[in-house]
């Protein structure tokens, strides 16, 4: 295990954005009967997930979140640092997400901005490495932007991820504080061994996306 201790930075806010559609598991057409569906209920616990509307990014939704949070805050935008963005629900394969945001948001032009591509442990990761670039103090504001539209990267058919992931927008502020005496600590680890546990097998260079990959 890998342990990192992150001294002098504190969170100071948090928003989301949700779309407005619900989809409801037990109304699936993925599975052959309700019976079905309530069996994958009773053993996920998820019972209902948000939806956006084709044409709707997970940057749209993010900064909605970010721009509501930034009001409420009462910070300048000039005055923010570094945006990191943690996603696989990326807008593009290039430029990076994180980077389309700034220029949305209208953050500086030397805002430090990096993508994350990770999923479930995107927050705990993305919170590491912001946390680490503040410590330091010589960036003194940043945002962390977690987002995903996971209901149009993943086929309808799937029946194994299609009832588990839904889409919304987070974002969470952080500044530097040098009084501030509750240090965050980290533990990390991976099982790249088991990558094929999790694997979207098509869309990469690996195996580039063909029409037979979207069935």
């Amino acid at each position: 295990m890998s342990y990192l201790s992150v001294k002098n930075v504190k969170i100071v806010g948090m928003a989301a954005c949700l779309p407005k559609t619900v989809e409801e598991n037990i109304s699936l057409k993925i599975f052959k009967d309700r019976e079905e569906a309530q069996r994958v209920i009773d053993s996920t616990g998820i019972e209902r997930k948000r939806v956006v509307k084709p044409g709707t990014t997970a940057s749209d939704l993010a900064f909605q979140s970010t721009n509501e949070l930034l009001a409420e805050l009462g910070w300048e935008r000039e005055s923010i640092d570094c945006l990191v963005y943690v996603g696989i629900s990326r807008d593009y394969i290039a430029p990076i997400t994180s980077a389309i945001l700034q220029g949305r948001l209208g953050l500086r032009e030397d805002c430090y901005c990096i993508d994350l591509p990770l999923g479930c442990s995107g927050w705990v990761f993305g919170l590491s490495n912001i946390g680490s670039l503040l410590s330091h103090g010589d960036m003194k504001r940043g945002l962390l932007i977690n987002a995903e539209t996971n209901s149009l990267n993943r086929s309808k058919r799937d029946k194994t991820v299609n009832p588990l992931f839904g889409d919304a927008g987070t974002v969470t502020a952080l500044e530097f504080d040098p009084n501030w005496d509750h240090p965050m600590e980290f533990e990390f680890g991976a099982d790249g061994k088991n990558y094929k546990a999790v694997i979207t097998e098509y869309g990469g260079l690996r195996h580039p996306t063909t029409p037979e990959s979207l069935v």
